[in-house]
């Protein structure tokens, strides 16, 4: 199976080929989902509509008849190569967010959801997910301007991912909301080791333009130990237990527990 690491950007392939030839292999590449967009361009002796159409349907973008010259081959190389590129930059906008460069709200649920499966086929496999928010950041952004905020959430977003593991993941949800999915961990205490580390980093200020500026996060705290089925109902606790914490005079965390609704979280 093809995967990011292993996957051209461009696969040129010749029609009549042993074992597989190149429509069997286009179809092959097409039903890989985990690789990326491969602009694939099939040599063929014969320019017969048929064949083209085969072609097509396999999944191929384009075709060369032969016998061709370079300059026919350099020029559909150079159109895959934009189309690809095209093909990348979308991909990131619909997984990144743009301004921090971190994994967006659609990419987190994405591998959130893989993780509640494996969780409930693995007994022993333990997740937990951090829901942080920036304390006061509207009072920041409408007193220092726009700009100074997106500062902030930028520099943020690095000290986040200064604190994680490269196994996890740090995404930013919107606005200055931002989650942690901590991968296979042994018990709660990981999670609150990286709580505890998260409010140490940002507890520093952050020199923007030569100005000081300081912030802090409340941090809910949701684990797969409870028992989730769904990446929904995981973030929907993680962001009331960041409620919590903001009730409780934020610059903290709160772990989940299901007494939380039968409380008055507050503003």
């Amino acid at each position: 199976m093809l995967n990011s690491e292993e996957a051209p950007l461009i696969a040129i392939l010749d029609w009549m080929m042993p074992k597989m030839d190149g429509v069997e292999v286009c179809r092959y590449i097409r039903k890989q989902n985990k690789a990326p967009y491969i602009y694939m361009i099939l040599l063929t002796a014969s320019g017969g509509d048929d064949n083209i159409i085969e072609g097509f349907k396999a999944g191929a973008d384009d075709y060369i008849t032969k016998p061709f010259g370079a300059h026919e081959l350099e020029m559909r190389l150079g159109v895959g190569r934009r189309i690809v590129e095209l093909e990348e930059q979308l991909r990131r906008q619909a997984l990144y967010d743009q301004l921090t460069t971190l994994p967006n709200r659609s990419q987190f649920v994405r591998y959130l959801d893989r993780l509640v499966l494996r969780s409930q086929v693995h007994n022993k496999y333990k997740f937990a997910v951090l829901f942080l928010d920036i304390d006061r950041f509207k009072i920041i952004n409408d007193s220092l301007g726009h700009i100074v905020g997106d500062q902030i959430i930028i520099e943020v977003a690095k000290r986040l991912q200064s604190c994680v593991r490269s196994t996890d993941m740090a995404a930013r949800f919107g606005g200055d909301e931002f989650v942690i999915l901590l991968d296979d961990i042994s018990d709660i205490n990981y999670a609150t080791c990286i709580a505890d580390r998260i409010q140490e980093k940002l507890s520093m200020p952050f020199n923007l333009n030569g100005q000081d500026v300081s912030t802090t996060v409340s941090i809910g705290i949701a684990q797969s130990v409870t028992g989730y089925s769904s990446s929904k109902d995981i973030l929907r606790d993680a962001d009331s237990a960041m409620y919590l914490a903001k009730s409780r005079g934020r610059a903290r965390y709160e772990i989940f527990d299901s007494s939380i609704y039968t409380r008055d979280l507050g503003a």
